[in-house]
């Protein structure tokens, strides 16, 4: 991890954070989620998404199915 985030990342502040650092290198902010699937709760939870947004580098739109397992306890996420 770089030192601009920590190790875990903590909390949904820092989380949001990272997440749009990184995104918003390859692709444009205007994107859309769409959840197809979601189970769990506050300490463990799975999501299955579609993610489109517009592709910078290669100059079209992007658009591609994720799965996010995660999960929460006094270490972090």
């Amino acid at each position: 991890m770089s030192e601009a985030f920590p190790d875990p990342i903590r909390g949904r502040t820092d989380v949001i954070a990272f997440n749009r650092r990184v995104w918003s290198e390859f692709y444009d902010p205007d994107c859309t989620v769409e959840i197809l699937d979601e189970v769990g709760d506050e300490r463990s939870s799975a999501v299955r998404f579609l993610y489109s947004a517009f592709a910078r580098r290669a100059n079209k739109p992007y658009r591609n199915e994720y799965t996010l397992f995660a999960r929460s306890g006094p270490d972090g996420i």
